[in-house]
């Protein structure tokens, strides 16, 4: 398998998510995707004028990971914090199905647009 470049742009008011995936690079191959490719970055947007949310695929201690977690900024650059999740890649389906569902109940709620008011 052969990842090219996905860019993907959102802006919900003061929202903004941007995704990314990185060119191809040579290196050993772990599961059809090369271990020099991680992390991938899938979304991130800003939490608040000091921290920033991202969701990545990633390979850690011999697996691939889900990591959705909260990064702050620290001397000019940016550092994971302690908050956020990260999960085995098999976790994945599951995680997606339920951040659906649950995006569709806040819609329904009224709790965010698109939904009841």
């Amino acid at each position: 398998m052969q990842l090219g470049k996905l860019d993907v742009s959102h802006n919900d008011q003061d929202h903004s998510c941007k995704t990314s995936v990185s060119e191809p690079q040579s290196h050993q191959r772990v599961a059809g995707v090369k271990q020099n490719e991680f992390p991938v970055i899938i979304a991130e947007w800003d939490r608040n004028a000091r921290e920033v949310m991202r969701v990545a695929l990633d390979y850690y201690n011999g697996r691939h990971t889900i990591n959705a977690r909260v990064w702050y900024h620290d001397d000019g650059g940016l550092k994971p914090g302690k908050a956020g999740v990260t999960l085995a890649i098999k976790h994945l389906p599951a995680l997606a199905d339920a951040l659906a569902k649950a995006e569709q109940r806040a819609r329904d709620l009224g709790l965010i647009e698109g939904g009841a008011q």
